[in-house]
């Protein structure tokens, strides 16, 4: 199986983060909803109760309650508030929790199920609990005459109304939360579309492995890299690069091994920004060139040491249907070993010559004496074999004395010899005609 890419791990990873953040996001919001849908009901009943325990109509009815029932006063006026209210319930009670009002009037005369404590103390409060409508968001206020407490009003609203009012607010959060997931999918495509292109759809191990081969390919080279941005900035420059331009080298070394030379580069801290070329001390030719980013093709050009062969190439990232220019690749080559190769191939090819002409020679020498030896002429055989190593040796040891450097009196013999062979040598005649001097002439 293949391994993901970057983008494709990045758009995996933000969809992720979106979702979780989304389900994060949408919860914390029907909490909050929640949270304030019960404040509001509890602000509500509040200002009902307070409202009705303050009202003289339910303190004279409660202020009489000793002589005459209160709850054939006081329960329609209770249920009339209740409806305009919008509450699920209003009891008004007695100290000891006797109820003289209840939504269900057969409720009435019972005792009220929570707690008073504070109420009896004088202070209002806001409670949740179950009570014979279910459980429910209620708040009781006390009914004062003088400073005493003579009742208690309590007003409240069902948790089943107001997770009915939550429910009610669900589908803007939904909505919400949609949209940021919609809106979030998106920027994680984008990112993932951007990351594809400028990786390749390459993955980190990948990514990793290129750049190991990479670093080693242009450590191993012997041709001078140059890698310079499109604002004339060199980004990148090998070991022999730096040698062939005269540039200061600076190798590091970490976990995967050398690295090339960055200018400048310290480990473990930021990266500066890359020099320019006239900081490098460049000649001004070749810095043109690197400078144009222009196509170039075997050039050569002079430094203060050496003569270099340039080679250069743009360098250009493919952007889907569009191409962006990121700078130039050059190469250099010392032109200097250039020439030192091609002396040495042709000083090998005329040794190889000077070799062939003189086995060919040679050859044709001895098949001269075997010739005379066959003819019975063993005494011109023996004064041209004799002749023959005197004019060799002559020639020798005059090249030997007249010329100190012995490569080049090799040569001589070569060249020489190569002339003899071809009969357009020059000869020295001996002082008394020998019968061989002609025979030296012949060819094969």
């Amino acid at each position: 199986m293949r391994p993901l890419s970057l983008a494709a791990r990045m758009l995996w990873a933000l969809v992720l983060a979106v979702i979780v953040l989304t389900g994060f996001m949408g919860t914390a919001m029907y909490v909050d909803a929640r949270d304030q849908t019960h404040e509001q009901a509890g602000r509500r009943t509040l200002a009902v109760a307070s409202a009705l325990a303050d009202s003289p109509f339910v303190v004279d009815a409660a202020r009489g309650a000793a002589q005459v029932n209160p709850s054939s006063v006081l329960q329609p006026y209770a249920k009339r508030v209740m409806a305009d209210a919008g509450l699920d319930f209003i009891t008004i009670m007695a100290p000891d929790r006797t109820r003289w009002t209840h939504p269900d009037p057969s409720q009435i005369g019972g005792k009220y199920i929570g707690s008073i404590d504070q109420a009896l103390a004088g202070h209002p409060f806001t409670e949740e609990v179950e009570g014979t409508l279910g459980p429910s968001v209620r708040t009781i206020v006390p009914i004062t005459d003088g400073g005493r407490v003579i009742g208690m009003v309590a007003a409240g609203v069902t948790v089943s109304a107001i997770e009915v009012a939550v429910a009610g607010r669900l589908p803007a959060l939904l909505a919400i939360a949609a949209v940021v997931l919609a809106l979030g999918s998106l920027g994680s495509l984008g990112v993932g579309r951007y990351l594809k292109r400028v990786t390749r759809g390459y993955g980190p191990e990948q990514l990793g492995q290129l750049f190991a081969y990479y670093e080693s390919v242009l450590h191993s080279v012997r041709e001078g890299v140059l890698l310079v941005d499109a604002r004339g900035r060199v980004v990148i420059r090998n070991d022999q690069a730096s040698r062939l331009l005269g540039l200061p080298e600076e190798q590091e070394a970490d976990d995967a091994g050398p690295r090339t030379s960055r200018w400048p580069r310290a480990p473990r801290r930021a990266l500066p920004a890359p020099p320019a070329l006239s900081r490098l001390g460049i000649p001004g030719s070749l810095r043109e060139l690197l400078a144009s980013g222009r196509t170039a093709r075997d050039e050569i050009h002079v430094t203060d040491e050496r003569v270099l062969v340039v080679n250069q190439e743009p360098a250009v990232s493919q952007e889907g249907r569009r191409s962006r220019v990121l700078g130039s690749v050059a190469t250099l080559r010392d032109q200097t070993e250039i020439e030192a190769l091609g002396n040495e191939l042709e000083t090998m090819r005329t040794l190889s010559d000077a070799l062939r002409s003189q086995t060919h020679e040679h050859a044709n020498r001895l098949h001269t004496i075997v010739s005379l030896l066959e003819l019975g002429q063993t005494d011109r055989a023996l004064a041209f074999a004799t002749e023959d190593l005197q004019l060799s040796q002559s020639l020798a040891d005059e090249l030997v004395v007249s010329i100190d450097e012995p490569v080049l009196a090799a040569l001589i013999m070569g060249k020489a010899a190569q002339a003899n062979e071809r009969g357009s040598g020059s000869t020295r005649r001996p002082p008394r005609p020998s019968p061989g001097r002609a025979s030296r002439r012949l060819t094969w």
